[in-house]
């Protein structure tokens, strides 16, 4: 089986800017612009997964002062003030030594050093696959994935919404501006019509039919709950 080690010569040997392993394919560099296959046979998913199973480097991360929050009461998945003095201290220095500590813990399991050395020639050093497991959600980790137009813009629509947690937002936001950098037209669509649209419930549009008729509507009057008020208001810029 080839190895990464192995593509990453061949991308310096010929000279290439990017490597592209997908499952189901041979892996494909990119040279003056242009992917050129390389010699080597196509990859099942099974094959793929080993050879992108790298070692994580030791990079985690840390919430922002104003995004370390408490635990709203009233969403379960959602965040209420914002913690600050000691108490954000505390808890920024706890998350700082956990992820210290089981990197630590996930290098010795696999027997390797910063440099790849082994750190005792007669230990085997476990699994990479396996010794991840160690590891806090807070490590960074790169992952490979294909799609089409249709799906990734479903799935930008979900995480960038006001509502999807912050840090898969910020990811969002990324993504969607390399959307606009590779297909400007298909991004302008997307941000008129999924980002930048709004789409109504039929209680709700008859609400909004209601009040571009001339009459008065509240929340009670309307048949939606609290919540589906709120997002209609806001929707409509009257929130």
């Amino acid at each position: 089986m080839v190895t990464l080690e192995e593509l990453l010569r061949v991308m310096m040997e010929r000279k290439s800017s990017d490597l592209h392993i997908t499952a189901g394919s041979a892996p494909r560099i990119r040279i003056d612009g242009a992917l050129v296959p390389t010699e080597h046979d196509m990859m099942d998913a099974d094959t793929t997964q080993k050879i992108i199973y790298s070692i994580l480097d030791n990079e985690f991360y840390l919430p922002r002062p104003e995004q370390l929050a408490a635990q709203s009461k009233s969403n379960r998945q959602g965040r209420a003030e914002v913690i600050s003095g000691k108490e954000a201290e505390r808890v920024f220095s706890l998350l700082k030594k956990d992820a210290e500590l089981v990197y630590e813990h996930y290098m010795e399991m696999l027997n390797e050093g910063e440099a790849g050395e082994p750190l005792d020639p007669e230990r085997s050093g476990l699994a990479r696959e396996l010794a991840r497991m160690n590891l806090s959600l807070a490590f960074y980790t790169q992952w490979y994935w294909k799609t089409n137009l249709h799906n990734l813009m479903h799935f930008l629509s979900l995480r960038a919404d006001a509502h999807a947690q912050y840090e898969i937002r910020v990811y969002a936001d990324e993504m969607i501006d390399t959307l606009r950098r590779w297909c400007p037209i298909c991004h302008d669509a997307f941000m008129e019509y999924r980002m930048g649209g709004a789409h109504l419930s039929k209680t709700g549009l008859a609400a909004v039919k209601r009040m571009i008729a001339g009459e008065k509507v509240d929340q009670k009057s309307s048949g939606l709950n609290p919540r589906e008020w709120r997002e209609l208001m806001a929707a409509l810029g009257l929130g």
